[in-house]
């Protein structure tokens, strides 16, 4: 796995990093094949209501916060819906939208805890 495909995807990568991973994803096959099975990743992510986003950087502490009960049924459901829109899928699709889905819930909660705004400088 090329650790630039998941800030490729979410448009993370500085101008000259951008353009340096698309010349190599044009000769690497392994790295064009991880794109197109994550590409959907940030739609996914996307899919996340921006009230959750907002109540999980709201806390004063967000180290002690408590993942919302939400999260899980919401990714789940996007997930779902994704899959109805595509018809019927393989197995290893289901297992990539289901890992996508766990992926994301523990992104999500990685963010929240460790993200603290007020000790950036």
């Amino acid at each position: 796995m090329n650790h630039d495909v998941g800030p490729y995807l979410l448009g993370l990568l500085a101008p000259a990093e951008r353009r340096e991973f698309e010349t190599h994803v044009e000769g690497c096959a392994r790295c064009r094949a991880e794109i197109g099975e994550l590409g959907d990743l940030p739609a996914l992510l996307d899919s996340v209501p921006a009230d959750l986003v907002a109540a999980l950087s709201d806390g004063d502490d967000l180290g002690h916060a408590e993942p919302p009960t939400l999260l899980l049924p919401s990714l789940l459901r996007a997930a779902r819906a994704e899959r109805v829109a595509a018809g019927r899928t393989s197995g290893r699709r289901r297992s990539l939208l289901g890992a996508l889905a766990g992926a994301s819930a523990v992104l999500v909660i990685a963010v929240a805890v460790s993200w603290h705004p007020w000790n950036e400088v």
